[in-house]
């Protein structure tokens, strides 16, 4: 009798477990999903801000064929000047930036970042001297510099 009681329960263990890794296995297939789909949306809009990164830095160039340089009355060297500055706060924001980051968190970071990129690219169509140039520059660089390191954290978390 209990050979059989034995047996009767290991069935029914049996049954309990299939079901359950099938629903396991719905559960994983449902994961799978929303990873796909999230790392979809986060890799494409990750995409877009660093193309829109690198045509921003770029922009000065068209600006100066557009001429920049004579609106502006600046030389050759105070234009290089201007392509140079954005690239040294570029490069001194990503650590503080970084730090901040774990503090606060990128879903508040990263839009902060954008907004403010976004605004400081909107009013470097403003710049109508060599003073606010370098200004709008700086300002850019430092966002910039800033925005990259946060959302490559971010693209990290998701892995992991």
């Amino acid at each position: 009798m209990d050979d059989l009681s034995k047996s009767e329960k290991e069935a029914n263990l049996g049954g309990k477990n299939s079901s359950m890794l099938q629903k396991d296995e719905k559960y994983i297939n449902l994961e799978r999903k929303a990873v796909r789909k999230s790392d979809l949306v986060i890799i494409s809009t990750l995409t877009i801000f660093s193309f829109l990164s690198h045509l921003d830095r770029a922009n000065l160039g068209n600006a100066r064929a557009a001429g920049l340089q004579e609106v502006l009355q600046i030389n050759d060297y105070q234009f290089s000047i201007a392509l140079t500055i954005t690239f040294v706060p570029y490069i001194a924001a990503e650590i503080p930036v970084n730090l901040l980051l774990k503090k606060v968190g990128a879903n508040i970071m990263i839009p902060l970042l954008v907004t403010l990129w976004g605004l400081v690219t909107t009013f470097q169509g403003f710049v109508r001297t060599y003073k606010f140039l370098l200004l709008s520059r700086f300002l850019l660089g430092a966002v910039e510099g800033g925005l990259y390191p946060a959302t490559h954290f971010q693209v990290l978390l998701q892995e992991f």
